[in-house]
C-alpha cells in the first residue's frame, strides 16, 4: 500500500526517538565521568579523598551493573513495556547521580556508581527497540543515527564540563538530562508492537495513530504486525524483524565506543 508520509507525524516519532535516546546521552556521562572524576578524587577535591585502590574499585564496578542491567532491561522490557522500562531507567540514572554528587564517603560513592551501571545496561537495551517500534521505515535511518549522535554528544559534553567545573557539579549538570527525557517520555504513547503482543489491539491502535496521524498507515502497519506475531508461533528471532537489524547495528556501535 503507497501512503504519503507527509501526512504522517514525522516529529512525533523524531521527539520519540530524542526522548528515548536522550538515555545514551545519559549513558555517555556515567562512562566518561571517571576520566575526570578520578584525578580530582585522588587530589581530594570536592571534598572527598581516595586512595587508588578505592578509585580503581569506582572505575570497574560500573561494569559490573551494566551486566546486571541488560539481564533486568530485556525482562523489565517486555513484562512492563519499552516506555515504562525507559522511564524506571530515567528515574535511576537520577537517583545515582545525586548519590554521587551529595557523597560522603566511598561506600555511597560505589552504590551511586553502581545504580547508575545498572541502568545503563538497561537503557542501552530498551531505548534501540522502542526507537524501532515507534518510527516509520523511513524514518529509521535518521532516528537510528540519533543513538550514536546523542551518545557522543553526551561524552563530549561531559569531558568538557569535567575539563572546567567541579566533579559534583558536573553530576548535577548531569542529572537533567535523565529528567529531561522522563519529562518527554511522559509524553509518549507505548510501543504499538508491545501492545500488540499483549492483545491490547484498542491501544496499539491509538498508539499508532498518535505516531502516524494517517489512518491507511495505521491500518496497514496493524496488519503487517499482528501477521508477523502470528507466523511467529515458534520462538521469535529478533533479527529477523528488518528494524531490529539496524537498531542491533547501533547498538553495537554503541558497546565499541566504550573501549
Amino acid at each position: 500500500m503507497s501512503v504519503e508520509m507527509e501526512t504522517s507525524r514525522k516529529h512525533i516519532q523524531i521527539l520519540a526517538s530524542v526522548a528515548a535516546n536522550l538515555g545514551q546521552t545519559t549513558r555517555a556521562f556515567c562512562i566518561s565521568m571517571s576520566s575526570y572524576m578520578i584525578p580530582q578524587l585522588l587530589k581530594g577535591e570536592g571534598g572527598l579523598e581516595l586512595s587508588e585502590s578505592e578509585t580503581s574499585w569506582f572505575a570497574s564496578i560500573y561494569a559490573i551493573g551494566c551486566i546486571t542491567g541488560a539481564l533486568h532491561g530485556g525482562y523489565l522490557s517486555d513484562k512492563l513495556g519499552r516506555k515504562k522500562c525507559m522511564i524506571l531507567d530515567c528515574l535511576g540514572y537520577i537517583t545515582g547521580f545525586m548519590l554521587i554528587a551529595f557523597a560522603t564517603d566511598f561506600n555511597i560513592l560505589m552504590v551511586g556508581r553502581l545504580i547508575i551501571g545498572h541502568f545503563s545496561g538497561s537503557s542501552v537495551v530498551s531505548a534501540p527497540i522502542f526507537v524501532g517500534e515507534t518510527s516509520h521505515h523511513s524514518l529509521r535511518g535518521f532516528t537510528g543515527t540519533l543513538l550514536v549522535i546523542l551518545y557522543c554528544f553526551g561524552f563530549t559534553a561531559s569531558m568538557s564540563l569535567g575539563a572546567l567545573i567541579s566533579w559534583r557539579s558536573v553530576l548535577l549538570v548531569a542529572s537533567c538530562v535523565p529528567a529531561v527525557s522522563l519529562l518527554m517520555l511522559l509524553f509518549m504513547k507505548e510501543s504499538p508492537s508491545w501492545l500488540l503482543r499483549q492483545n491490547r489491539k484498542e491501544e496499539a491502535y491509538d498508539s499508532l495513530m498518535f505516531y502516524r496521524g494517517n489512518e491507511l498507515i495505521v491500518q496497514s502497519e496493524m496488519l503487517r504486525i499482528s501477521n508477523t506475531l502470528v507466523n511467529k508461533t515458534k520462538k521469535m528471532n529478533y533479527l529477523e524483524i528488518p528494524f531490529y537489524k539496524d537498531f542491533k547495528i547501533s547498538s553495537d556501535v554503541l558497546y565499541l565506543l566504550d573501549f
